[in-house]
């Protein structure tokens, strides 16, 4: 199975799925990372430019730690993520190209404008995909089967779906470490072991738990 994650930000997808990735990994799934942004809005101390690049070396990090195969970036600038008809282009070709039979995106209760930019964006791409439109970008058309929303920054009110990550929330924390630049002014890590732990007593399926929103889903 061929999975994309998908986040606007360097750290969102370790926070949201990071521990659900670390166990599909460990089973043998090829997981891609893709994020949207440079993360150069991710500090009001340090230079853009600089931090861009930091960021890009805390995220290849994040994703060695994890396992993933491939970890790919659109570079857009953060904080002003725009969805033109470029990065539908771009992103409906990497669906054909990846084909993934399941994607991770930000939920719908999250409610970070960037956040429900790419969402939106990714959405949108996810259906012309799948169909005959748009064949300049090359590939033919790809249905995913999957779609998964994931919780960053604002909880998922009603999840349809909770991952058993016990074995897993250390890894995910190991991960988040790497992202240093972001975990100086607020100590997230105890916010998503918390929650972490949180989910996993409300939904019963173990110590540590992930949520998600289910956004689609087509069986063979």
């Amino acid at each position: 199975m061929s999975i994309l994650a998908i986040g606007a930000h360097p750290d969102d997808i370790e926070i949201g799925c990071g521990g659900t990735l670390g166990k599909l990994i460990s089973q043998g799934e090829k997981v891609t990372v893709l994020i949207i942004t440079d993360g150069r809005a991710g500090s009001l101390e340090q230079d853009s430019l600089e931090l861009v690049k930091l960021r890009q070396n805390e995220a290849k990090k994040s994703a060695k730690v994890l396992g993933v195969h491939d970890l790919i970036s659109f570079d857009l600038a953060d904080g002003l993520v725009s969805y033109s008809r470029d990065e539908k282009l771009k992103m409906i070709e990497l669906i054909r190209t990846i084909r993934p039979d399941t994607i991770f995106i930000h939920a719908s209760d999250d409610k970070f404008n960037d956040h429900q930019t790419v969402r939106a964006l990714v959405l949108d791409s996810i259906q012309v995909a799948a169909g005959p439109w748009y064949s300049e970008v090359g590939g033919s058309a790809h249905l995913v089967r999957k779609v998964y929303g994931y919780e960053v920054w604002n909880p998922i009110n009603r999840f349809q779906l909770a991952v058993d990550v016990s074995d897993f929330m250390e890894l995910k924390l190991e991960a988040l470490k790497k992202h240093k630049s972001q975990i100086t002014g607020i100590n997230y890590l105890d916010g998503v072991k918390g929650l972490g732990m949180y989910r996993g007593a409300m939904s019963g399926v173990g110590k540590y738990a992930e949520v998600f929103e289910v956004m689609q889903h087509h069986e063979l």
